[in-house]
C-alpha cells in the first residue's frame, strides 16, 4: 500500500497538468496542431466560412464595402456571376498588385459553392481538384472519347441532349424563361433558330467565340462552359443540312422564319 502512494501522487499531478501538457506537446494525445494543414483543409466542409479563409481570403483586402462585400454571404451571392467570371479568368485576385491566381482546388470549391443549394454538402476532399493525384477538370471538355457522339446522326434529339440540356435550359426552360424558351422542336423552328445560310444563323452566332460579350451564349459571366469545337462543328452540320427533326429526315426550308431580335434581349 506504502508502494503506490508515490505512483497515485504522480497520476494526479500528471492529470492536473494534462492540459499544459497537451498544449506543449509532451502528450501522446492527438491535437489539431499535429494535423498537416493539407490535410485541415481537406477535410473541412465547403460553405461560406471556410471560403472566407481560402477562396475569398484575398478579395477581403479591398472588397469589404460598397456594392461587393465579401464579408457578407448574401453579398457574395448576389454577385457569384462577376466574382466567379474574374477568378475563372485570373483577373482577380489581381497579379498586378502583387497577389496569386488562385489555387485550382479553391478555384472548384468556390465554384461548386455557388452553384449549390443551402441543402447541399460536400468536403473539399470530394472535390476532384482538391486532390494532388486528380487535376482541376477543364471547364470544356476537349477529350475525344467523350465526344464521339458528335460523328453521329445529324437530329435534333441528339442536339437536345447533348448541347441544349446541359448548355441551353438552365436558363431557357419553361419554367425560367420570360420569353425564350427553347425546349422544344418548334420552339426553336417558330424562333427563326434554323435560316440559312449558316452566317445568317442567330443560333449558331450566338453560340459561338466570335459572339460580342453581351450576346454570348451561355453568357460568359456563367459558370457554364461554352460550346466545344465538335459540338459548334455538329450544330452546324445539322443546320446546313435543314436541321432534321430525325435522322431520317429530309432537308427542310426554313428561310420563312425570320429571327426575331427581340425575342433573344
Amino acid at each position: 500500500m506504502k508502494n503506490s502512494l508515490p505512483i497515485l501522487a504522480v497520476a494526479i499531478i500528471l492529470s492536473g497538468c494534462s492540459y499544459a501538457l497537451d498544449q506543449l506537446g509532451l502528450t501522446d494525445k492527438p491535437s489539431n496542431r499535429e494535423l498537416d494543414p493539407l490535410q485541415q483543409k481537406l477535410s473541412s466542409e465547403i460553405n461560406f466560412k471556410t471560403l472566407r479563409g481560402g477562396a475569398l481570403k484575398t478579395c477581403a483586402d479591398c472588397h469589404t464595402s460598397g456594392s461587393l462585400n465579401v464579408n457578407s454571404e448574401s453579398s457574395v451571392i448576389q454577385n457569384k456571376l462577376d466574382i466567379w467570371r474574374a477568378v475563372e479568368t485570373d483577373s482577380m485576385p489581381p497579379k498586378s498588385k502583387g497577389y496569386k491566381s488562385l489555387s485550382n482546388c479553391d478555384k472548384a470549391a468556390l465554384q461548386w459553392w455557388l452553384n449549390a443549394t443551402a441543402s447541399d454538402r460536400k468536403l473539399y476532399k470530394e472535390i476532384a481538384a482538391c486532390s494532388p493525384k486528380q487535376p482541376l477538370p477543364s471547364p470544356s471538355p476537349q477529350n475525344p472519347a467523350d465526344e464521339t457522339w458528335t460523328d453521329g446522326p445529324l437530329n435534333f434529339a441528339t442536339f437536345k441532349e447533348k448541347i441544349v440540356e446541359p448548355k441551353c435550359l438552365k436558363c431557357h426552360s419553361s419554367e425560367k424563361a420570360k420569353e425564350t424558351v427553347l425546349e422544344t422542336y418548334l420552339d426553336f423552328k417558330f424562333k427563326g433558330l434554323f435560316i440559312l445560310p449558316i452566317e445568317q444563323n442567330a443560333l449558331y452566332f450566338l453560340v459561338s467565340p466570335g459572339a460580342e460579350d453581351k450576346k454570348m451564349m451561355p453568357p460568359r459571366t456563367s459558370t457554364i462552359a461554352p460550346l466545344t469545337e465538335k459540338e459548334l462543328s455538329y450544330l452546324k452540320r445539322w443546320l446546313e443540312v435543314g436541321a432534321p427533326e430525325t435522322a431520317d429526315q429530309t432537308t427542310q426550308d426554313f428561310t420563312e422564319f425570320k429571327f426575331r431580335g427581340d425575342d433573344h434581349e
